[in-house]
């Protein structure tokens, strides 16, 4: 799968780089938080944030909080 998104709005307002790897680190450190340690689990979530935001981000450039607002949601429905 050829990935569709390639910046990323800054906080700042700067574009940067759209790196996937970011989304499971931040998963990662999420579950680490609340004591579940699965890795294939943050990057199987990852995957469906990625997704998730490449249908809602066709011709357009997600901002930080855009890609929050998917992890948020994504954490939710899977419990």
């Amino acid at each position: 799968m050829s990935q569709q998104i390639e910046k990323v709005r800054k906080r700042d307002g700067k574009l940067e780089n759209f790196q996937p790897s970011k989304i499971a680190n931040a998963i990662t450190l999420a579950f680490k938080a609340v004591g579940e340690k699965n890795g294939e689990v943050a990057k199987k979530l990852a995957t469906q944030v990625v997704e998730i935001l490449e249908g809602k981000f066709k011709d357009s450039i997600p901002s930080v909080e855009d890609i929050q607002d998917v992890v948020e949601e994504v954490l939710m429905k899977s419990g």
